[in-house]
């Protein structure tokens, strides 16, 4: 029986043998080493042997020697959140930064094991991490993030630095001043989503809130302590829109509550804008909530890839300055989209 011939890998040496030079010149030439002068002539003898030969650099094993991987790490928790622009964003911004990524999903309990933790992370062999973890993120995270020596950028997390995040407070703000130039004098906001942790919650209530008050106005809001199930949410809602003296505009924290927001008028025969305006800060995009009430809503899209490249930009930053503290980064959210649910206040 004939045995099977093995190819051997064409080598540094290989290379320097046939050039006739040494194989530390080779590995200069071939990884464009800077500050070393090398005659053009050598260096042309040298890539037409490479070429002659099919020789490829061992950049696996160029990476481990050097420690740098050109490698980047999404690192995802239980609970995280994961819209496509952003993911779409991070592999793009990655790509134009000649970086790779690389997912991975980790329970917090192995990051925050003081034995597991530096194992799990060093067998990523990456030069830096993303962190999406944006709620319940244990206390222990960080400082055990901090000593595996592995940069660290946090996305979607407001935190003093090292991290990069939408500008919430200023998109509320912004949602809240449009409706008050359109004549609105009693606006509302409403969240459903309940009390979490999450830094946006209290950020656009606060931006609503602050100019409301600046405007000499006071807030009126629904936002429940828990998120209610369906039926209690809506009753809430309707509870909230037969009050006297109703809002005539409403900010909705997020797509689901503007939903419910407009079940809720719908119900009630209000017409939105006619009876009601409706803006909401969208998660992705209003059309599919659009295409169901026949209105598509006037929204603050979220700046998610803007953020995916602020991220990267920023970690790459960190890869090379690790003990440099870099202030965090609010991204502005892009101009308003201007849909259909929002219009001056009703007459009388």
């Amino acid at each position: 029986m004939a045995s099977k011939s093995v190819v051997r890998r064409v080598t540094g040496d290989d290379v320097a043998r046939d050039a006739g030079v040494s194989r530390a010149l080779v590995s200069y030439v071939m990884n464009n080493a800077a500050g070393i002068q090398v005659r053009d002539s050598t260096r042309r003898r040298i890539l037409e042997a490479a070429s002659r030969l099919h020789y490829r650099p061992n950049h696996s094993a160029r990476a481990v020697r050097l420690g740098r991987f050109n490698c980047l790490a999404l690192l995802l928790g239980t609970k995280f959140y994961l819209p496509q622009p952003l993911l779409e964003g991070l592999f793009r911004a990655a790509g134009m930064q000649a970086q790779h990524l690389l997912l991975s999903g980790l329970p917090e309990r192995e990051l925050t094991d003081v034995q597991l933790a530096p194992l799990v992370l060093r067998e990523l062999m990456v030069d830096g991490i993303l962190l999406n973890c944006p709620e319940d993120v244990p206390g222990e995270l960080f400082p055990t993030l901090e000593r595996s020596g592995l940069p660290c950028i946090s996305i979607n997390l407001n935190r003093p630095a090292d991290c990069v995040y939408p500008a919430d407070r200023e998109a509320a703000a912004l949602a809240t001043r449009h409706v008050l130039e359109l004549g609105h004098r009693r606006v509302g906001y409403i969240n459903l989503t309940g009390s979490g942790t999450h830094y946006s919650q209290a950020a656009r209530a606060e931006g609503y809130a602050e100019t409301l008050r600046q405007a000499g106005l006071e807030p009126r809001v629904l936002a429940p302590a828990a998120a209610p199930a369906a039926a209690g949410g809506m009753r809430l809602v309707l509870d909230w829109l037969l009050q006297p003296e109703r809002p005539t505009a409403i900010l909705a924290y997020s797509t689901p509550s503007a939903t419910a927001l407009m079940l809720a008028a719908a119900h009630l025969g209000l017409s939105v804008p006619q009876d009601l305006s409706v803006i909401t800060i969208d998660m992705e995009n209003s059309a599919p909530i659009g295409l169901c009430f026949g209105r598509c809503l006037t929204s603050f899209l979220m700046p998610w890839r803007a953020v995916a490249h602020e991220a990267v930009d920023m970690l790459l930053a960190k890869i090379a300055q690790p003990d440099v503290p870099l202030p965090s980064r609010a991204v502005p959210y892009p101009p308003l989209q201007a849909g259909e649910s929002c219009s001056p206040p009703p007459r009388g």
